[in-house]
């Protein structure tokens, strides 16, 4: 510290260096512009965190309206009738019915569900529609989706070859894989879902005189 000041001495006498020296008046105003300055910074810092606050107060106040609009609007008894009318617009019935005709006439006349891989994209190229469009129509007819369709057309044509063929001269393997299922383990699965016997205990129930291998 001492090795400093006598630095700082030494420098002064010996280089003859002279700080500038401004008048009094001219210190003054300086100290009153850095003082309004600085006043002024404070003063719009002040009005800032004013408008953050009433811009979140606002925002807090839109988002509670929205919330309690939403809360009215489920709680309607205007809301499910408005629900309906919105989900009838985004599909017409007739064209539903349409389609849905259309897709049991190909299934009939080209025996597509007999192909074990048959899937919704394979028949949305078919009948040259959106496959998630067709998903809807499937859906809009009762149905889960397109395998709970599929597999319910399979176990139709199942039990409609039992009825017309003589079912001692055939084995239930070659029933099931001409409906398209590709092993009896999901055969058996598939049908005791839909029938709740298993397919042996249909035959003996509706067919008792013949004996399926």
């Amino acid at each position: 510290m001492l090795g400093n000041i006598l630095a700082c001495y030494i420098t002064i006498t010996f280089f003859d260096i002279h700080f500038p020296k401004y008048p009094h008046n001219q210190v003054i105003f300086s100290d009153i512009l850095n003082f309004i300055y600085t006043f002024a910074v404070i003063v719009l810092l002040f009005i800032y965190h004013d408008k953050l606050n009433k811009i979140k107060a606002f925002t807090d106040l839109q988002s509670e309206l929205v919330l309690n609009m939403q809360s009215v609007s489920e709680h309607s008894p205007l809301s499910d009738t408005s629900k309906s009318i919105r989900k009838e617009s985004t599909i017409n019935q007739k064209t539903v019915n349409e389609v849905f005709e259309k897709l049991n006439y190909i299934m009939s006349t080209k025996g597509l569900f007999k192909d074990p891989k048959l899937n919704i994209s394979m028949l949305s190229i078919q009948l040259n529609i959106n496959y998630n469009y067709l998903s809807k129509i499937i859906r809009n007819k009762g149905y889960q989706n397109f395998n709970a369709y599929l597999n319910e057309y399979r176990i139709n044509y199942v039990k409609k070859l039992m009825s017309e063929t003589d079912l001692q001269k055939i084995t239930l393997m070659y029933i099931y894989t001409e409906a398209g299922f590709s092993n009896q383990t999901t055969f058996n699965r598939v049908f005791k879902q839909i029938e709740d016997i298993t397919p042996s205990e249909y035959i003996q129930k509706n067919f008792p005189s013949q004996d399926i291998q």
